[in-house]
């Protein structure tokens, strides 16, 4: 879950700022992750999403494997690396 919550989290700033060098302005994760980065089913920007929510209000770090669907996590990875392989911000 951690590794879900902190891809969520440097997508979702990646995808803020390199908005925000275009001067649209989007602080909203979901629509922040959708806008930027098309290629993101919305399955898997609502995992990341789901797992960055969950991780940031445990009070203690560490889900259980119960919540952790591996098919999900390696179709996200696929989609991650087909995502951000050809962009560079200063290409926007």
């Amino acid at each position: 879950m951690p590794y879900l919550a902190h891809a969520c989290r440097a997508l979702k700033n990646l995808a803020i700022f390199s908005l925000a060098q275009n001067r649209e302005y989007v602080f909203d994760k979901r629509a922040a992750l959708r806008k930027a980065f098309p290629q993101l089913s919305d399955d898997v920007i609502a995992l990341l999403v789901d797992a960055s929510n969950r991780f940031e209000r445990l009070s203690s770090p560490g889900l259980s494997r119960r919540f952790v669907d591996y098919d999900k996590i390696g179709r996200l990875n696929r989609q991650l690396a087909l995502a951000v392989k050809p962009r560079r911000l200063h290409d926007r």
